[in-house]
C-alpha cells in the first residue's frame, strides 16, 4: 500500500514538474493533480487488468469474476459463456483495456468509426447529439454501451452519438480485434449483441425524432400546411389511412430537418411521437 501511494506521488510530481515548465495553466495542473488523486481513490496505485494478467488462467478469472459480476450480469452477450471456459475468458481479461476519463472528456465522438464497447465501472457519462446537446441517456456503473459497424442498416454510416464524462468515469474498453475475435469465435455471442445493438440503435433514433419534433412542431407544421395537395376529387381513403397519411407527412417533415440522418431499420410511419419515452432509452 505505502509502496504504491509513494510511486502514484512521485509520477503526480514528476508529471506536475513536467506541466509547470511547459508553463501550462494552473487549472491544467490541478486537473492533473485531480486524476492521480482519482487513481488513487480508485485503484490504491493498481490498474486491475494489468494486475490479473499475472495470475494464472483459473485464478485470473475468478478474480475477474469476483470484481465484476455486476458489469458482465448486464451484459447479455457476455453471460453467453461458461465460466469454466478459461480459454475464451483467459484472453478476454487479457485484452481488455483500463480507461479513465476526467469530468468533461470524451469517451467517444460521434464522428468517430463505430468500433468498440465499453463497460463503466465507475462514475457517469451522457450519450448525446452533438449537434444539439440532446441528451439520450445517462450511462451508469454497471452500464455498457457502443456501436458496431456490422451491425448498422446502412454500413459506415457512423455513429449515432457522442459520448461524454459527466464525472471521472473508469470504464473497460472492448477493442475492435477483441469484438472481433468474440464473434468469430462464438456465433451466438455475435446474434445476442447484434440484437441488442440493433435495439438500442433505434430507441436512439426514436428518441432524436423525438426531440426534433418538440423542438421544431409549429415548424413542421407549417412546412406541411404549405404543401401542395392535387385537386379533386379526392379517392375515398381507406379505414386508418388518414391517420397514416399524416404521420407519414409528419415523418417527412422531421427528415427534412435533420437531413440524412440513419435511422437504422425503424419504420417512421408506424412511430407515435407522443409516445416515446427518451428516458428509458
Amino acid at each position: 500500500g505505502g509502496g504504491n501511494e509513494q510511486r502514484l506521488r512521485r509520477e503526480m510530481d514528476r508529471m506536475v514538474w513536467f506541466l509547470e515548465q511547459k508553463a501550462m495553466p494552473s487549472d491544467m495542473v490541478e486537473e492533473a493533480v485531480e486524476f492521480y488523486r482519482h487513481r488513487w481513490e480508485s485503484t490504491k496505485g493498481f490498474i486491475d487488468a494489468v494486475e490479473m494478467r499475472k495470475l494464472p488462467p483459473n485464478l485470473r478469472v475468478q478474480v475477474f469474476f469476483e470484481a465484476y459480476s455486476g458489469v458482465i450480469q448486464a451484459c447479455g452477450f457476455l453471460q453467453l459463456r461458461d465460466q469454466e471456459d478459461l480459454l475464451f475468458w483467459g484472453r478476454f481479461v487479457s485484452q481488455i483495456r483500463p480507461r479513465t476519463f476526467m469530468r468533461g472528456d470524451w469517451l467517444c465522438r460521434d464522428t468517430d468509426p463505430p468500433d468498440r464497447l465499453w463497460l463503466v465501472l465507475s462514475g457517469t457519462c451522457v450519450e448525446i447529439q452533438e449537434s444539439t446537446s440532446y441528451v439520450f441517456h445517462r450511462h451508469k456503473a454497471g452500464s455498457w454501451f457502443g456501436e458496431l459497424d456490422a451491425f448498422l442498416a446502412v454500413p459506415g454510416a457512423g455513429r449515432t452519438a457522442g459520448v461524454l464524462a459527466e464525472e471521472t468515469v473508469d470504464a473497460m474498453e472492448i477493442t475492435p480485434h477483441t469484438l472481433e475475435w468474440m464473434m468469430r469465435e462464438d456465433p451466438d455471442v455475435a446474434e445476442v449483441l447484434g440484437h441488442a445493438l440493433r435495439q438500442r440503435r433505434n430507441k436512439l433514433g426514436v428518441a432524436r425524432w423525438r426531440n426534433t419534433w418538440q423542438t421544431k412542431r409549429d415548424e413542421i407544421l407549417e412546412m406541411a400546411s404549405q404543401m401542395e395537395r392535387p385537386p379533386p376529387p379526392w379517392p375515398k381513403p381507406a379505414p386508418g389511412a388518414v391517420k397514416r397519411t399524416r404521420e407519414s407527412l409528419i415523418g417527412s417533415m422531421i427528415g427534412m430537418q435533420i437531413g440524412s440522418m440513419d435511422m437504422g431499420s425503424m419504420d417512421m410511419g408506424s412511430v407515435d411521437m407522443g409516445s416515446v419515452d427518451d428516458k428509458n432509452v
